[in-house]
Formats: structure tokens, sequence, C-alpha cells
């Protein structure tokens, strides 16, 4: 295995010592994610002179489904030896395109939360047994899932939608296994092994 070329082989197996997430594992709450509110933007003036930015603030209840989330072992031991991906880890995707799909992935140890950044981004979410749920994602919504739910998101006609991620895996750039990302192929070769 090398990290130009991983074996990935191990994320179409059916976990065996935990039960597989479903779609009723997906929470979505209402919420005005702070820098969205125009009455309440950031950034601040400080006392030294310099701006405060909040970059996000989020429910308890749903950032303890991250932060208190089960890494399980059988999946920490696909990991290279000498990486620990437990961590807190936030991005961003600014100005998604129209005409594109992102995400057409699962994971299978990342939780996330997502919120919206601006405009609106349509979710389609598909768990191991084939049950699918779609949510619009907008300024009043932050919505968690939990790993191997398969996940797709676009921007609706002119909606310019960006979001922001927070969730609880780091990763090494320069290394694809640590990602813990993985193809829709993948997905549709670890559903078969739920069909039984």
């Amino acid at each position: 295995m090398t990290c130009e070329n991983p074996d990935f082989s191990f994320a179409s197996k059916k976990p065996g010592t935990y039960s597989a997430p479903t779609i009723d594992n997906i929470f979505v709450q209402e919420w005005k994610i702070h820098h969205v509110d125009s009455k309440t933007r950031t950034p601040w003036k400080t006392k030294s002179g310099g701006y405060l930015e909040v970059l996000f603030h989020l429910p308890w209840n749903l950032v303890q489904r991250v932060i208190s989330s089960t890494y399980e072992p059988e999946e920490l031991a696909n990991m290279p030896e000498g990486f620990d991906i437990r961590g807190l880890r936030g991005y961003s995707v600014m100005n998604i395109p129209e005409d594109k799909i992102g995400g057409l992935e699962f994971h299978r140890i990342r939780h996330e939360i997502i919120y919206s950044l601006g405009g609106e981004v349509e979710w389609r979410f598909e768990d191991v047994y084939g049950k699918m749920k779609e949510i619009l994602l907008s300024g009043d919504k932050v919505i968690y899932f939990p790993p191997l739910i398969k996940h797709d998101y676009w921007t609706p006609k002119n909606s310019g939608g960006s979001l922001g991620v927070f969730c609880n895996t780091l990763f090494n750039p320069l290394d694809k296994i640590t990602q813990d990302t993985y193809s829709a192929e993948i997905f549709e070769g670890l559903k078969k092994k739920f069909e039984n």
C-alpha cells in the first residue's frame, strides 16, 4: 500500500463489530449561524484594535455528536501506523457552481456537521440499506450525519451556495488513506454486503 495508490479494499467490507448507521441517524436542527445574521455580523473591533471574526457557533446537542462520537477500533486499524486520525477540523466549500455535484462519497470514521455559509445547497444522503433522504441546507439549518452514509450535494439554480463543515477527523493531504473518503462505486459494493 502506498500514499499515491492506497489499497481501499477494506472500505467495502461490512463492519464486523458494530452496526452501520442509517438515514434515521441524520439529525437536522433549525439554527441561525452567527455570521449569516446581518444584524450581528462579525468582525467586531476588539480592545486590542484587531478584529474578531466568529467562524461558526453551533449548538451543543450537535457538537457533542461529533466530539463524543465513537471511533471504532476496526476502522482505526485501517489507518497507517503512527497516524492518529482522531481530532477536530473545520473547513469551507465556497461558491459551488450550479452545474457540479460534490461529495459522491462516504466515510468510515468521520462524523460531520454541515451548515450554510450563504445561498442554498441541496444534499442527498443514502445509507447502506438503500434508504435515501434529501435535505435543502440554507442559513437556518444545521445537519449532522454519521459515517457510512453516502452523500452528494449541489447548488440549486441561482442560489450561489457555500457551506461549512465541522468534523472529527484529521488527515495528511499527501496520504489518501488518511482522508477517510471513499467513492460512490465502493459504497455500492458495501451496500451489496447488506442485502442478506
